[in-house]
């Protein structure tokens, strides 16, 4: 093989996830009452955050519950762990003072898409589809994300 003749590259343009559709609409519903939760336990928990050595917990779905791991002196968000029961489902912990490009290469790959670049449903045969729901039928991260986005375009509510 020669690899530096295999090199290909295309440009798509994917539109934001539509929110006046039946699903997306649940979806935003869910989110708009997970910031509620988010919410209330800020206000509840403002005066002890810094101050207290426990844990800080919300109810994230009828039966998850996401929990945020603190760092020692309290006062910073080092990870979040979603549980159901006593069980770990998911666990994330943050890094302190990585560079969000650091390794990244060419930082043009995350800029604005050229106007030439066509819709990505217009496109035959692309080398690659962005897929926004995950594999197992659920919103991803990134649908709910730009969900929010063109809901807030839409409705001009802040998140």
């Amino acid at each position: 093989f020669k690899l530096g003749e295999l090199h290909e590259a295309e440009c798509m343009t994917y539109p934001f996830p539509d929110p006046s559709t039946q699903e997306n609409k649940q979806r935003l519903e869910r989110m708009r009452w997970r910031r509620q939760q988010v919410n209330g336990w800020l206000q509840a928990d403002d005066g002890r955050i810094g101050n207290s050595s426990r844990l800080f917990s919300m109810k994230w779905s009828e039966k998850l519950t996401l929990e945020f791991k603190l760092s020692d002196d309290r006062k910073t968000v080092h990870g979040v762990q979603l549980r159901t029961g006593l069980k770990v489902i998911k666990e994330v912990f943050f890094q302190d003072g990585v560079d969000a490009w650091t390794g990244m290469g060419d930082e043009s790959l995350f800029g604005l898409p050229a106007a030439s670049c066509p819709m990505a449903e217009d496109v035959i045969d692309p080398l690659a589809r962005l897929e926004l729901k995950a594999p197992h039928s659920k919103s991803s991260a990134l649908n709910d994300l730009l969900l929010i986005l063109a809901d807030r375009q839409e409705t001009g509510e802040d998140w």
